[in-house]
C-alpha cells in the first residue's frame, strides 16, 4: 500500500487512545488471514446495520505483548523432563498425548519474534479463538518459544498455545503449574469442552 493511501489511517489511529490499539491489531489481523473476505463482509454489514458498543462480543482481550529471543535450536525431550528444573521451570506432569506427539520434536533455529498474549472473555472452543486472532497462520508458534514463554509466565494461570507436531498437525498445547511443578497437555482442535475463562492464549 502506497504512502499516501496510508495517511489517513495514520492520522486516525493517532487520534485513539493508546489503551485501544491492542484491539485494532487484532481487527487489522482479521484482514491478513485467509478469512478475510468472510471479516470484510461482516464488518461492512455491521456497520450498514449500525452496531452499539454494548452489541460486540469478542471472545478474546489482548493483555500485552510478549518477546521472544531468536532460539538457536529446541529439544522437546531436554527440557520437558518430569521432576528435573530446567530455566528455572521444573516439570511435575506431562500427560500422554502430550509425550507421544512432542516429546521427540526437535526445532532448528528460530528467529526472535513478538507474540501477542489474550485472555479469554467467554467460555468458547478452538475453531472460534483461532478465527478471532486471525486464523491459523497467526497463532501457530514453535514449541521452544511456547517453552521460552512459559519461563516468564504468570504461574497462577492456565497458558494455551497452538503447536504443530511433526505431522503437521496442530495441536492446543495448554500448560499450568500446580504443587509438583508444570504441567502439560496437548488437545485436538475438535475436542468438545469450551476453554474457560480467564485462560491465556497466545498469537502472533
Amino acid at each position: 500500500m502506497s504512502k499516501g493511501r496510508l495517511d489517513p489511517i495514520l492520522r486516525a489511529l493517532v487520534g485513539v487512545d493508546t489503551k485501544y490499539h491492542g484491539v485494532i491489531g487484532d481487527i487489522i489481523n482479521r484482514f491478513n488471514s485467509p478469512d478475510a473476505p468472510a471479516w470484510d463482509a461482516t464488518f461492512k454489514q455491521s456497520l450498514k446495520n449500525g452496531v452499539s458498543a454494548q452489541s460486540v462480543t469478542l471472545l478474546l482481550e489482548f493483555e500485552t505483548d510478549v518477546s521472544i529471543p531468536a532460539i538457536i535450536g529446541f529439544s522437546a525431550v531436554n527440557a520437558f523432563r518430569v521432576g528435573e528444573t530446567l530455566d528455572g521451570i521444573k516439570v511435575g506432569w506431562l500427560g500422554e498425548r502430550f509425550k507421544k506427539l512432542f516429546l521427540k520434536k526437535t526445532e532448528t533455529a528460530t528467529p526472535a519474534a513478538e507474540l501477542r498474549q489474550h485472555v479469554l472473555k467467554k467460555p468458547a472452543r478452538d475453531p472460534a479463538i483461532i478465527t478471532e486472532l486471525g486464523g491459523e497462520a497467526k497463532v501457530e508458534i514453535t514449541l521452544g518459544q511456547f517453552w521460552n514463554y512459559l519461563t516468564t509466565a504468570d504461574r497462577t494461570l492456565w497458558h494455551v498455545a497452538y503447536i504443530r507436531d511433526d505431522e503437521s498437525v496442530l495441536w492446543a498445547v495448554y500448560a499450568y503449574w500446580r504443587s509438583g511443578g508444570l504441567s502439560v497437555e496437548a488437545l485436538p482442535l475438535d475436542h468438545p469442552l469450551d476453554w474457560d475463562v480467564g485462560y491465556r492464549f497466545l498469537s502472533r
